[in-house]
């Protein structure tokens, strides 16, 4: 890729803040940096993303010193989560944003912004199923809705277990019980009863945000051999993100995101 000059920067951006706790996000103008710090990026961002603040798809402007060697002026890149957009550092409601280089994806040129943000987590459940079916795994959903069920299918679920109507963990055994289950949902006694689900050698894999302290039943591991584990996985790196577009592109993985329009918001230029 030949080296892009460096664009002409405002000296002013527009950005949504929240100015304390249970105010709504307002409108401000701030000074914009062109000379980002050491081993960071200043990006423009392309539009808003899906979730408030992260999931940021953008376009390099700036490099500070010692930035990653592969970054470069006019990438298309995410910022995934080495630090917490909009929670650790200023995230994407807003014209520009610095990111550190150990978050910066850098992804292919012909993305649909609106389409990728969403993959930096991979937490949405109709990719979680996706990416399950696409790796050649029987996959079930489980939901507690049955509006849900033709959804699940539609978008390569095998099998759907409504824990309305029966207990997951019995469905789950019916299929000779699961090699993997991964808990998108924060919810520390889902968890915990979705154990016993759990085939030889099963693992649940929590990829959701689950704060607080976690109870698994260790009988119940211990019953089946020890052959049952648990893990967590802290998904949204800048390396994730890069295997999970070059993936989601190999594979047909599509993210379900709508376009709306804010009553107060940001018209971003391109």
């Amino acid at each position: 890729m030949s080296p892009v000059a460096a664009p002409t920067l405002p000296s002013t951006y527009k950005c949504s803040v929240i100015t304390e706790p249970g105010k709504p996000a307002v409108i401000e103008m701030r000074p914009l940096n062109p000379n980002p710090p050491e081993k960071h990026a200043l990006i423009k961002v392309k539009e808003y993303p899906r979730v408030p603040g992260h999931e940021i798809v953008g376009k390099i402007v700036a490099l500070g010193p010692n930035i990653a060697p592969k970054l470069e002026i006019g990438q298309i890149v995410g910022v995934g989560y080495s630090k917490v957009t909009g929670i650790h550092i200023d995230g994407g409601h807003a014209e520009y944003v610095t990111a550190p280089d150990t978050s910066v994806a850098v992804l292919p040129d012909d993305i649909d912004p609106a389409k990728t943000a969403p993959t930096c987590a991979a937490v949405l459940g109709h990719l979680g199923i996706q990416f399950a079916a696409k790796a050649r795994y029987r996959t079930a959903a489980i939901s507690g809705s049955s509006a849900k069920r033709d959804l699940t299918l539609k978008v390569g679920a095998h099998d759907y277990i409504d824990s309305f109507k029966q207990d997951p963990v019995v469905g789950l055994k019916k299929l000779g019980g699961a090699k993997v289950i991964v808990v998108m949902a924060p919810d520390h006694e889902l968890i915990r009863q979705l154990v016993p689900g759990l085939g030889w050698r099963g693992t649940v894999l929590v990829v959701a945000m689950v704060l607080g302290e976690s109870k698994i039943d260790t009988m119940t591991l211990l019953n089946n051999w020890g052959k049952m584990s648990e893990h967590t996985w802290a998904g949204g790196s800048a390396r994730d993100w890069e295997d999970t577009v070059k993936f989601a592109q190999l594979t047909g993985v599509e993210t379900m995101a709508n376009k709306v329009r804010f009553r107060a918001g940001i018209t971003f230029d391109d």
